[in-house]
C-alpha cells in the first residue's frame, strides 16, 4: 500500500467497522465469537484490512476485495463478520468524514503496510485509536487507548508518524 493510495482512503469517511469471528452452528441460538486479531474499516466504499502481525504488537493494513474467512476454525464454525460502527462510532448514522489519518511506524509495502498503531481523527471531533498491542488482538478507543498506547508501547514516543496530507 502506497502513501498515496492512504492519503485517498483519508479523503473519505468512515462509514462501518467490521470485527471478523465465526458462529458455532452447533448452537442454539447462534453466537457470534469476535476474533479480534482481523478487523476491516469500511472507507469510501472500500474495505481496509487490518490484521494484527502474529504477536508482534503491529498490524498489517491492505485493501480488501471480500472480507477473509476467520482464521483457525474448527469445522463447526462458519467465518462471519459483525458490524461494531453502533459501538464505536459517535454518530454512526452520520458521514464521519475523516480530518486526518496517523500512522506511527509505517512501513509501506506494494499492496501492504506494517505499523505500530493507527489514528482517525474524523470531522465531528471524535478519535479512533487503532491499538494493535492488545493482548486477543485489534483494541478500538478514543483518546484514552491512545494515552495507554503511548505509556505502555516501549518506544512510541519516539516512533516514527506518517500523517495524511490534506486533499488540495
Amino acid at each position: 500500500m502506497t502513501p498515496k493510495t492512504l492519503n485517498e482512503l483519508a479523503r473519505t469517511a468512515l462509514s462501518d467497522i467490521h470485527v471478523a469471528g465465526f458462529v458455532d452452528r452447533d448452537e442454539s441460538p447462534l453466537r457470534f465469537y469476535g476474533q479480534f486479531r482481523l478487523m476491516y474499516l469500511e472507507l469510501g466504499g472500500q474495505l481496509l484490512e487490518l490484521r494484527c502481525v502474529e504477536d508482534t504488537g503491529t498490524m498489517s493494513l491492505a485493501l480488501a476485495r471480500a472480507y477473509a474467512n476467520a482464521p483457525d476454525l474448527d469445522e463447526d464454525m462458519q467465518s462471519c463478520v459483525m458490524s461494531i460502527r453502533q459501538f464505536v462510532l459517535t454518530d454512526p448514522d452520520g458521514p464521519n468524514d475523516i480530518s486526518y489519518l496517523r500512522i506511527w511506524g509505517a512501513v509501506f509495502g506494494d499492496s501492504s503496510m506494517a505499523c505500530s498503531a493507527a489514528e482517525l481523527k474524523l470531522r465531528n471531533g471524535q478519535v479512533v485509536f487503532v491499538d494493535p498491542s492488545y493482548h486477543f488482538g485489534i483494541r478500538l478507543g478514543g483518546e484514552e487507548q491512545k494515552a495507554r498506547w503511548l505509556q505502555d508501547w516501549p518506544g512510541a514516543a519516539s516512533c516514527p508518524e506518517w500523517i495524511s496530507s490534506k486533499a488540495t
